[in-house]
């Protein structure tokens, strides 16, 4: 049986055991039609869906009908979506739906600080819940930046040696900085040799720096966060 509930009421020695009808006070006959029905067809004649997901997740829980609950589980993960990530979050954490708790919180991440202002279901959810999704907004934050800092040091520091090697024919006289360390020519970190890269006047060659290029334009189009902040930037 789906419920152990119903299962004590019908195997001990309850009022319910031989009655013809079972009373369910509170309950509307409606909703229970609908949660008998997925019962009874294992959720292949009636589904989940919109209208009936919160009763059905309502009654589950009362009578510990972990599959109803499971069915409720997801449908709503398939349906995540930004407009409804924190409403979807509230009711995992209500109903104990783990997986619905790690899909809501992976799209909230995405939310900009604006959106989650405007939220309703945001500003009812207890600070340690706030904390939690502004701390996924965070990360998400740093790992773009990152990859974006990692990305434009590589390609600027590329792009200096590139035109060093084509304009520095001298050693360079800043002798405190590049008699530490490695010894080379150039050294990005010595001012007098990025002085002369800045005011060099030669050709550089696009396929030197095609892989740094492109994920640099990857970034800006493949990746979600990055996406959201060039639209804000736009959009202000």
């Amino acid at each position: 049986m789906w419920s152990p509930v119903f299962e004590k009421m019908f195997t001990s020695e309850f009022a319910e055991k031989d009655a013809e009808e079972i009373a369910l006070p509170g309950k509307k006959a409606k909703e229970v039609e609908v949660l008998l029905k997925i019962v009874y067809s294992h959720g292949r004649a009636q589904k989940v869906t919109d209208e009936n997901c919160q009763f059905l997740l309502e009654l589950s829980d009362e009578y510990q009908m972990e599959r109803v609950k499971e069915l409720c589980c997801e449908y709503l993960s398939c349906n995540v979506h930004d407009t409804n990530c924190v409403k979807f979050y509230m009711i995992a954490d209500r109903f104990g739906l783990d997986a619905l708790l790690k899909e809501t919180l992976q799209e909230s991440k995405y939310l900009p600080l604006s959106s989650l202002e405007k939220d309703d279901f945001f500003k009812e959810l207890p600070d340690k819940t706030k904390l939690e999704i502004c701390k996924a907004r965070i990360q998400e934050l740093e790992k773009t930046l990152a990859e974006y800092v990692s990305t434009c040091s590589s390609l600027v520091s590329g792009v200096y040696k590139r035109v060093a090697e084509k304009v520095q024919t001298t050693e360079c006289d800043n002798y405190e900085v590049h008699r530490c360390g490695v010894n080379e020519r150039f050294k990005l970190s010595c001012k007098c040799c990025r002085r002369r890269v800045q005011y060099a006047n030669c050709d550089i060659e696009y396929w030197d720096f095609r892989t740094q290029l492109k994920k640099l334009f990857d970034l800006e189009h493949c990746n979600r966060t990055a996406r959201q902040c060039k639209s804000s930037a736009a959009a202000s």
